[in-house]
């Protein structure tokens, strides 16, 4: 049973990201950021119209927009670290 199912994990693991429909929270742990700043960064233009279907799973379609406008976690990882630092007085 375990062999089965560690082999199990390691095939799912391998799946591409947009492979499936995803939750707000996995795309917050796939871009490794909170839920809240996933959340600003889809309320720009761009994706203002792509939305949880049912309230809580984006679709294939809409998970492949999303990672196509923001890119994938590994090039957003530089970039958003970078331009996220906001300085309050």
């Amino acid at each position: 049973h375990h062999t089965r199912q560690t082999i199990l994990t390691e095939t799912m693991s391998k799946d591409p990201f947009w492979s499936k429909p995803r939750t707000i929270k996995e795309f917050a742990r796939y871009y490794g950021v909170d839920r809240r700043t996933f959340l600003k960064w889809i309320s720009c233009p761009t994706l203002k119209d792509v939305r949880p279907e049912r309230g809580y799973y984006f679709s294939v379609n809409q998970v492949k927009l999303i990672i196509n406008h923001l890119g994938s976690n590994e090039e957003i990882k530089i970039e958003e670290k970078t331009t996220q630092v906001t300085v309050y007085p």
